[in-house]
């Protein structure tokens, strides 16, 4: 579709025209949060006659008596929670921020457009009710937990996805299908727009930032992450403040439109996903996808040359990264691991990102300096390139303000109250008599408290002239239903100085747990050889590593559920003395959510 060069000129927001914008709808957002109260009574009240109709629609036998949906067999009580008002708050917020910054609106299709999201958010709060109390009467019971919260998740998608498509329907029939003159399409620079972007990232990432800190602090792999994030922050801070003053005319094309699409989604869907899944490197992946956002969508495909390696040179200092290098190297080159290989792994892989960065740099300044023919420019006036280029610059913040946004709605989204459990193990197991001692100290991250148990077993060989004890170690963790209370003992092995010699999964006979997966682990360090098995249980289902945990946690999260999981380390310095001695007598027991798991 091309574009007419004998047209009227559509002037596109500036800077100071979206702060203009977005400090005021701040401000509605804060006052409508303060007067949730008085909106809420409203939205319930309408909300509830929209369910009501859509019920009765669908033949259900539902009356109402005040904001209480009765069927013969099931009564459905829409409690303030559930008015809706959360989603009008935010949908307004997201309606008037993108409404606002479109070119060619005039100030009465801007407030109709904006005023829409009031009975958009009462439509889709009254779909959720509607769906609730029907599949309530369905099962006879109510709809509870994590389903009762998806619904929550559909109806603001399905409502902002109604507001973009009237704010489709309601814009000037000129715009880009009549014309816009690119000799005024100069994209325009703001160093304090381009401050404003990276602080609203860094406000989104929060969590992330603190997990950094405490990574690079406590753990005995990651110490030495912070300096290539660091560099690779501060460099890619440099880069855009540099491409701030030298890109004038971003290129475009379809294939940038379509990657910078895909990274908008990606950004999105891992803002939700790592907010469930509680996986603080998701997290890291979600910021990096926004990062790429930030840049290709301010400064085009050009930036990208230099923009990914310098975000891929950040991600490579988070915490854990060493330990996947030592992953990857224990299972797929299936060599022993150690601290050294994954941290100069790390090391290599910081210096080939900024050797890429260089490289593209260079890339980038060639084709920022070429200049554009007029067969270029005719292609890019026919793909509305020129167009695209400013409007979607425009568009970043609404992005990363529509992750955020998501972030506050749903901070708490999957987080319930995990499960008390117990665990109870005897100081004497057969012949073997046990002591507490607390955890090493070695490791600075490892959290000493009521969540840990470390437990020496001695064998008193009295039949020996001089009496000698043999040791068993045993380290049992409680997740404490957070997860990150836990790590793979991989971690901290390589990070205390021990060489991975042998990892496998196997069978083991529990004394009455009976057959369940384990990993067997046997480490070295200067010349002093340990054996040892560990797993990870609820009391129900048995685990052999940390990556089956992981995924059974996200899973168990997915649905509503928050697990207390439980670690189990045994180690000693003889392997048969650990099959034949110590693990035939090996036994306690778990109480989890009222019931009993002996093993």
């Amino acid at each position: 579709m091309g574009i007419s060069k004998s047209t009227r000129q559509i002037s596109l927001p500036d800077r100071s025209h979206l702060l203009r914008i977005l400090i005021p709808t701040l401000g509605i957002y804060i006052l409508m949060s303060v007067l949730d109260g008085w909106i809420a009574m409203p939205m319930r009240m309408g909300s509830t006659w929209i369910a009501l109709g859509l019920l009765r629609i669908l033949g259900l036998p539902f009356e109402l008596q005040g904001t209480t949906l009765v069927a013969p067999e099931f009564v459905f009580d829409v409690i303030p929670a559930c008015s809706g008002s959360t989603t009008l708050r935010i949908l307004v917020f997201l309606s008037a921020l993108y409404i606002w910054t479109r070119p060619g609106w005039n100030q009465v299709r801007k407030m109709v457009g904006t005023l829409m999201a009031v009975p958009v958010a009462l439509g889709a709060n009254g779909l959720r009710l509607a769906l609730l109390a029907g599949l309530g009467n369905w099962r006879g019971e109510p709809i509870e937990g994590l389903a009762h919260e998806w619904t929550g998740l559909l109806a603001f998608c399905i409502g902002l996805m109604t507001l973009l498509w009237i704010s489709e329907k309601l814009k000037p029939k000129s715009g880009m299908s009549t014309g816009i003159k690119n000799s005024n399409l100069k994209a325009p620079n703001g160093k304090l727009a381009l401050i404003g972007l990276i602080a609203l990232i860094g406000a989104l990432y929060s969590n992330l930032w603190i997990w950094l800190y405490l990574g690079w602090r406590d753990s005995p792999l990651d110490q030495w992450g912070w300096i290539y994030t660091g560099i690779g922050i501060l460099t890619f801070i440099y880069y855009c403040f540099w491409c701030e003053a030298k890109v004038k005319a971003p290129i475009w094309n379809r294939a940038a439109l379509l990657f910078h699409s895909v990274l908008l989604f990606t950004f999105l869907g891992l803002s939700f996903l790592s907010q469930v899944a509680g996986v603080n490197l998701l997290v890291g992946v979600a910021c990096c996808c926004a990062l790429a956002v930030l840049i290709q969508g301010r400064y085009g495909w050009a930036a990208l040359h230099t923009g990914l390696p310098l975000i891929s040179l950040i991600f490579i200092g988070f915490p854990t990264i060493p330990f996947i290098f030592n992953q990857f190297i224990q299972r797929v080159i299936a060599l022993g691991t150690s601290a050294v290989a994954g941290q100069t792994m790390q090391a290599l892989g910081a210096a080939g990102a900024l050797i890429v960065a260089y490289i593209g740099w260079k890339k980038t300044r060639q084709q920022i300096a070429r200049a554009i023919s007029n067969s270029e420019k005719e292609a890019a006036t026919a793909n509305q390139s020129d167009y695209a280029a400013v409007f979607w610059k425009n568009s970043v913040v609404l992005w990363l303000l529509l992750g955020l946004a998501f972030k506050i709605a749903y901070s708490d989204f999957g987080n319930n109250e995990s499960v008390t459990s117990k665990l109870r193990i005897s100081y004497q197991l057969g012949d073997w008599r046990g002591l507490n001692q607390e955890p090493s100290r070695t490791l600075p991250g490892w959290r000493l408290g009521r969540n840990f148990w470390s437990r020496v077993y001695l064998l008193e060989k009295t039949n020996q002239p001089t009496s000698r004890s043999d040791q068993i170690g045993l380290l049992a963790a409680s997740s404490e239903g957070n997860r990150h209370n836990l790590h793979p003992p991989e971690y901290c092995f390589t990070g205390s100085g021990w060489q991975i010699t042998k990892s496998e999964t196997q069978t083991l006979e529990f004394p009455q747990a009976g057959p369940q997966p384990v990993t067997s682990i046997q480490v070295d360090r200067d010349g002093k050889t340990l054996y040892g098995y560990f797993w990870y249980t609820d009391g129900q289902t048995y685990l052999a590593d940390y990556q089956s945990v992981l995924l059974k946690d996200i899973q168990r999260r997915a649905m509503g559920e928050t697990p207390n999981w439980f670690f189990f380390r045994i180690l000693a310095s003889e392997k048969q003395l650990l099959e034949t001695k110590f693990w035939p007598v090996f036994e306690g027991e778990l109480e989890s959510g009222g019931s009993v798991y002996p093993f």
